[in-house]
């Protein structure tokens, strides 16, 4: 159930960060190219995956604790 959650949660982000990525190269595409703006993208989801894979670092090693 806790897994279910979690990666509900990460599509949700995934999605917030996509929406966002868009919105910006759409409301200025002046200022962030639309090639700028899928490298922008590109990055904030390896980000996110850095921090589920340390996330979960976090909670094996807490489990092992408790």
């Amino acid at each position: 159930m806790k897994n279910i959650f979690l990666m509900l949660l990460i599509l949700i982000w995934l999605a917030l960060v996509i929406a966002l990525t868009l919105s910006l190269t759409n409301i200025s595409p002046g200022l962030i190219e639309k090639k700028y703006g899928f490298l922008i993208g590109i990055v904030l989801i390896a980000i996110t995956g850095f921090i589920r894979q340390f996330w979960t670092q976090i909670k094996n090693k807490t489990n092992d604790r408790f």
